[in-house]
This record gives structure tokens, sequence and C-alpha cells, in this order.
């Protein structure tokens, strides 16, 4: 950056000797060099900067062109009579908390009930995404009903909800604890009808899931025959077992940053009959240790990272409370759940 004064004087500079007055009153011959000429006034002026903070290479910059420049993820831009200096807000639009599947895989039940599991997960870059993704396993039991008279037109059905809900670190007073930030949720519903006589069956499986990308899906499975059979299993029940992506709706951005996560499952079951669709969240399992504090027997409260393990809660679901660090307890083999955030439209 150079300074000049907008108006150029065109008055040729004096030469020689020249006599100026002086603070007596009288008069002085001096050198024309050694007065501030029409030149002077129209050179560059010397500029001298000091530079504080986060700094690299030399604290002072100076001259008559001082040149500002972008380095790194800093980009500088000019305009008429400003300046700018920004950093591109990059967002990913995919993101794994773990950048491979362990062969030392472990699946877990995802809480259930009234607990959490717990972990931490750092995100490198700004992202922005559309669903949460989850590994899983999933099992799909049948169910026998009473035959009879009431058997011939009974149901059951079960309904389960899954919480993705992530969390901050507290500060100050509150930094042995995590503060809860944002969740993602799906509900699955699954029912079992029988219908019938004494001497022909039919049995459906209506089951509402999240498909792709966690948009709500449903499927009807149907088989009947000439037969009293009341534990009949229809076709296509395979595509709910084994191994399954889970997703559910993240509309969501979260800055770069340390965060944790704590997922939660629980079911419903109404028809007095025993029936579940279950879910189980793959997690890589880690070195089943425990280590403790110097002078300090080990326990629970001890984990092999920071609030990895579960906690126990009186309420399910998206909680705004805080979970103190001391309320996590460690799980057999550390069990580290694995998810992935994506964004597609």
């Amino acid at each position: 950056m150079a300074v000049s004064h907008v108006k150029s004087n065109t008055i040729a500079d004096w030469t020689g000797t020249v006599t100026v007055g002086n603070s007596t009153g009288g008069t002085q011959t001096i050198n024309a060099t050694d007065l501030v000429r029409p030149g002077d006034w129209n050179s560059a002026h010397n500029q001298f900067y000091t530079l504080a903070g986060n700094t690299s290479g030399n604290s002072t910059a100076s001259g008559t062109n001082v040149v500002f420049g972008g380095a790194g993820k800093v980009i500088a831009a000019g305009s008429t009579g400003s300046v700018f200096f920004s950093v591109p807000n990059t967002f990913v639009s995919f993101y794994q908390n773990q950048p491979l599947f362990s062969t030392a895989l472990q699946f877990m039940s995802g809480g259930g009930g009234s607990s959490q599991v717990v972990f931490p997960f750092i995100m490198p870059n700004d992202g922005s995404f559309s669903y949460i993704r989850i590994p899983g396993s999933m099992s799909l039991a049948t169910t026998t009903f009473t035959t009879g008279a009431a058997g011939y037109g009974s149901s059951v059905a079960q309904s389960n909800t899954v919480w993705f809900n992530i969390y901050t670190q507290g500060t100050g007073a509150n930094s042995r604890s995590i503060q809860w930030l944002t969740s993602a949720s799906t509900t699955w519903v699954y029912q079992i009808s029988y219908s019938g006589t004494s001497s022909t069956a039919s049995v459906s499986y209506n089951i509402t899931y999240p498909a792709e990308a966690g948009v709500a899906s449903n499927t009807q499975m149907t088989t009947s025959g000439a037969t009293s059979s009341v534990n009949g299993v229809p076709g296509g029940t395979a595509s709910f077992t084994g191994l399954r992506w889970f997703d559910m709706p993240f509309a969501a951005s979260l800055s770069a940053g340390n965060y944790y996560a704590a997922i939660q499952r629980s079911s419903t079951t109404a028809g007095g009959s025993a029936i579940n669709l279950g879910l189980s969240f793959g997690a890589v399992s880690q070195a089943n240790s425990v280590f403790s504090f110097i002078n300090l027997a080990s326990n629970s409260t001890i984990h092999l990272m920071p609030y990895l393990g579960s906690w126990s809660t009186n309420s399910n679901g998206a909680t705004t409370s805080s979970i103190a660090r001391s309320l996590v307890s460690t799980a057999a083999n550390n069990g580290f759940p694995i998810f992935q955030m994506i964004r597609e439209a």
C-alpha cells in the first residue's frame, strides 16, 4: 500500500541556495535541498507497521509501498476505497467419525430404555448435512398367537425410536460436563396381524421404517394358506435382518470443533405377545483395559477416552440436560460407535 497526496504540486523545485526567514525575525541562507519542495510533496510516504498476536516472519513491515497479501486460507481482495480479508467458509458434505471399520466390530444395543451410549468425536471442518447414517445389525422376531376364536383376529405391534443427541463441552465451572446442542431421531413400527378360521390362516407383517437418507417408507408382507397355523412367516422378511444401514434425517450444519454424541433407543409394545424388530449399532472394540490415575483405585468413571461409555437418565429422547463426566460409566470392550453424516439431495 502506497500513500501519496491527492493533489500534485506542479511548481518546479528550487535549486542552489535560498534566503528564508528565521525564528529571530531575521533571514538566513540555506540549501534548497534542505527545504520541503514541491517534488517532496508529490513523493510517496514511508510507512511503518508493527504486527502483533498470531504472527510469523518479521514483526514489522515498512517501505513506501507495503503490500497486503493473503496466506494459507486467507483471501485478500480490493475494490474502490476498500480492502477485504476473508477465509472461505468451506463445508464438507460427508463425515465419518472413524476412517475405517475395524475387523474388531462389535454391536451395541444403543442404550435401550433410559440409557444412552456416549462417545466423543471431532469435526475437523465445518459441515452441512441432510442425514445421519449408522451401521447396524437387525433382527426380526416372529410371534405365536393364541389359537381359538379370539386368536383369529389378533395383532401385536412394537414402536421403536432412536435418538442421536449431540453435545458440546461446557466451559468454566461446567467444563467437566457436556451440554445438549441438537438431535436427530427416527421411528420404525413393526406390526403382525393374524386372521382366518380354524382351517385357513392369513398372517401380515406391516413395517414402517426409515429408508435411505431417513425417508419414511412402509411395506406389507402377507402369507396365507389352508392351514390353522398362527405363526407363519411371510417371504421378504430377510430384508429386515442382518447388517443394515440405518439412516435418520439431520438437516443441520456443524462448525469444526469438539463434540460428543449419545445414542438412545426406546420401544413400546402393544398386544401382549412377544415381538421385536431389533437394532444393534456397530462399534469398534477398543482394548478392554482400565487405566487409573496414580494413587487412585480403578473405577467405572475413569474412561479410556473422555465420556466414552453409557449414561443413565430418567427420560427418553432428545434431552437438554447436561451430562456430567462422573455420571458416564465405562462399558465392556470400550465400544466406540461408528456413524456418518451425509448431505445428498
